[in-house]
């Protein structure tokens, strides 16, 4: 109600799935959709979100940035992660963006311990070296290839392109395919692409 009350044009609702179905059940309730456009972060994007809220009222009228592939993207990389889910993961585990990062993640560290030809000098120095020094990292989960920038970097933020999914008939339908962050914030980052090539 306090919401409601500020006139605003637009929300953004955060935290996870749990909260997010409570924050738009007492939101369609106020008919919120009506007043203001919804979105959210990629915390609120599951295989099960659209229909645990009531995706006729909300259909079409809610937004989420994602900073992943689409969750049914037929890549190469996405389809293992899939298969990774299906061998080894639990049947309870949440299936989102946050699960499609941790496959890339693990898949990056992986590829540069690979890099140390000894395993006998495998260890939190060498790891770490090897990860500063890595190539870029391209995976079809990513909208561009994952990098560090090199053991100097003072900043770093390789994943700022992103895409738009919106609910639609009880299941996701992407909207917007990576899109890069206009934050004007991000020049030193967009800099050290640049020199790597990756602009």
């Amino acid at each position: 109600l306090q919401l409601m009350a500020t006139s605003a044009d637009a929300a953004m609702t955060y935290g996870t799935q749990d909260i997010g179905v409570q924050i738009l059940a007492a939101a369609e309730q106020q008919d919120a959709k009506a007043k203001m456009k919804w979105s959210a972060p990629t915390s609120f994007y599951t295989v099960s979100f659209p229909k645990a809220v009531d995706g006729k009222y909300w259909d079409d009228n809610y937004w989420v940035n994602i900073e992943a592939a689409p969750l049914d993207s037929q890549g190469p990389d996405n389809q293992n992660w899939w298969a990774v889910e299906k061998a080894y993961g639990g049947k309870n585990d949440l299936l989102d963006s946050f699960a499609q990062l941790g496959y890339v993640a693990a898949r990056i560290a992986v590829n540069a311990m690979l890099t140390i030809k000894n395993p006998d000098e495998i260890n939190r120095n060498t790891v770490t070296a090897a990860i500063q020094n890595m190539q870029p990292y391209k995976t079809d989960i990513l909208c561009k290839p994952w990098y560090w920038g090199g053991p100097d970097a003072t900043v770093h933020n390789a994943n700022h392109t992103t895409r738009i999914m919106t609910i639609h008939q009880g299941q996701w339908k992407l909207v917007e395919g990576c899109y890069p962050s206009p934050d004007p914030g991000l020049a030193p980052v967009l800099a050290i692409e640049k020199k790597l090539g990756l602009d």
